[in-house]
């Protein structure tokens, strides 16, 4: 189900108006104009938040693999990657990447373990209070409450492929709700 899902993103991430069109094409007349542009809206919204996902993940990428280099820690290089791969997955990726490079750590010593959960925890602290603020401002606003309900509800609903969706299938829920809300409201498109 998941290389399905990759699979079908990787297609209509290579032509989305196709599908937009087609999709609209399937409603009726009075109605295209509004979810065309409120599915537009949304895949502006998507495409924002995940450049500024890249960018967050960069960040912590590079802060991982420089902090690990700077105090001789083993593999920094690769635990630098895994950080970076891991923060796509948010508030819990982080932590199993963390948790990993301490574990690693120990192999070098408690000592190594101690200063690696210290340059773990600066960064979680840095990524989360100044650079993905700046980011998710930048990007899109997202509440962190409806981002952690999103992994949380869609977690429990799709297990995995949930988790890891659950970010940016909130960002689109959001911005379609913002799009259509007065439409809905007023009952002018339904």
């Amino acid at each position: 189900t998941f290389a399905l899902v990759v699979v079908l993103g990787v297609y209509l991430a290579l032509d989305p108006d196709t599908y937009r069109r087609g999709f609209v094409r399937l409603l009726p007349l009075h109605r295209r104009q509004l979810v065309d542009a409120a599915l537009g809206d949304a895949g502006n919204k998507l495409y924002s938040w995940l450049v500024g996902q890249g960018m967050s993940m960069l960040g912590v990428g590079l802060m991982t693999m420089i902090s690990l280099t700077l105090i001789g820690m083993p593999l920094a290089l690769a635990l630098g990657v895994i950080a970076a791969l891991l923060d796509f997955i948010p508030f819990f990726g982080p932590i199993v990447a963390g948790l990993l490079a301490v574990v690693l750590a120990f192999a070098s010593g408690p000592e190594m373990a101690l200063k690696v959960a210290v340059a773990v925890i600066v960064i979680q602290q840095i990524e989360g209070n100044i650079l993905m603020p700046l980011v998710q401002r930048w990007a899109v606003s997202l509440p962190p409450v409806l981002g952690l309900l999103a992994v949380v509800i869609f977690g429990l609903l799709f297990g995995l492929p949930g988790v890891l969706l659950a970010t940016p299938l909130m960002v689109v829920a959001t911005a379609l709700i913002g799009s259509l809300r007065w439409a809905i409201v007023l009952g002018i498109a339904w």
